[in-house]
């Protein structure tokens, strides 16, 4: 979606002279990248100066998907581009630098999964486009992105939905954009920030992506370090089971084929601590008691570690972290404490009887 912009922006500052510029880019873009969002997308002011080279749009603000909540899905302070001039005689949009300050992504997940920036991915991929011009080529030497913020909001059990958190005064680079791209060659990125709930851990991820193809291509490795599995238990309303201590580093791998995704994590898990939701009896989990899961795990201060995988395609792509998670954690959990199951399970057995037959006598 940025990058739907950048180009807008570009091709919009070809046929202007010195006296109408600003006003000419803005109704380029207006007829030429508007109607792709399907009037949900607004800008503010242009800015032009021709002795910098400079082109700087404010108060861009891209509206969600219908369906999706009301915050805005995409809104940027400031799109700043330096661009070379010459090239511009060839039809050939060179720019030496992008800056986007202040952008704010916000990532909203319903209640039967879905998600709107998936569901924005899927329209844009499928939308034809609707005009033969000539093509003008773009390069973009450096993408710099200041001070951003990733907000995710998510469903509750009661049915709302909330902030569970938001990787905060992110920085980023991309490098080497060319659209369009014949030999898909990758452009390589770098992006780092604060993952902040009631807690703070730190994300960084680098790869490359393979943009102005169709269908886009990327692949990228990330890390989550010091992510506090209590502050994230609203994003498993059904669980029998909750943490109540315990963090967590994690190490993903993602890769996408066009609208395909595949995501592998490996999840250390440090001094976790689970709450049953179901009392000693009736309730499993883990194919256990939950009530013995969690007395298991009371005072066990060793480390877990697990891997799971999300995959799919974008169009169908749900959010359902809790079921790769507890498949993982099942055999984790089977392999490391098997030898205190049998030892738990008669002691819980003993304790609810107690409690059946004091209610007889009551």
């Amino acid at each position: 979606m940025i990058f739907l912009l950048v180009f807008g922006l570009g091709i919009s500052t070809q046929a202007a002279d010195r006296g109408v510029l600003a006003p000419i880019a803005r109704s380029t873009f207006e007829k030429k990248v508007v109607p792709l969002f399907e009037g949900r997308l607004s800008v503010g002011d242009f800015e032009v100066s021709l002795p910098r080279k400079t082109l700087t749009v404010t108060n861009i603000v891209l509206l969600t998907p219908p369906g999706f909540g009301r915050q805005p899905i995409f809104e940027v302070a400031r799109i700043k581009l330096k661009v070379a001039p010459l090239p511009l005689l060839k039809h050939q949009f060179v720019v030496k630098e992008v800056v986007i300050s202040e952008p704010v992504i916000t990532c909203y997940q319903r209640q039967d999964g879905r998600v709107n920036l998936a569901a924005e991915l899927m329209r844009l991929v499928k939308k034809k486009p609707e005009t033969t011009e000539t093509a003008v080529s773009l390069t973009i030497d450096q993408v710099v992105v200041e001070n951003g913020e990733f907000r995710f909001w998510g469903p509750l059990p009661d049915r709302s939905v909330q902030q569970i958190f938001s990787l905060s005064s992110f920085q980023a680079e991309l490098s080497r954009v060319m659209m369009p791209n014949p030999h898909s060659v990758p452009s390589p990125f770098f992006l780092k920030g604060r993952l902040v709930s009631a807690h703070q851990g730190m994300v960084s991820s680098r790869g490359e992506v393979s943009l102005g193809v169709t269908p886009v291509c990327f692949k990228a490795d990330a890390e989550i370090q010091g992510l506090f599995l209590e502050d994230f238990v609203p994003l498993f309303p059904q669980a029998l089971v909750t943490p109540v201590a315990g963090y967590a580093d994690i190490r993903s791998h993602f890769e996408c084929w066009g609208t395909y995704l595949e995501n592998i994590n490996q999840v250390e898990i440090t001094g976790l601590r689970l709450r049953s939701q179901g009392g000693l009896a009736g309730k499993f989990f883990l194919g256990l008691p939950a009530a013995a899961v969690a007395a298991i795990l009371a005072d066990e201060n060793s480390t877990i570690n697990l891997s799971f995988v999300v995959r799919g395609p974008f169009e169908d792509l749900k959010v359902d972290l809790w079921t790769p998670i507890k498949t993982a954690l099942q055999k984790q959990f089977q392999e490391k404490f098997s030898s205190r199951v049998a030892g738990v399970i008669p002691a819980l057995k003993k304790k609810a009887t107690g409690i059946f037959r004091r209610g007889k006598v009551e």
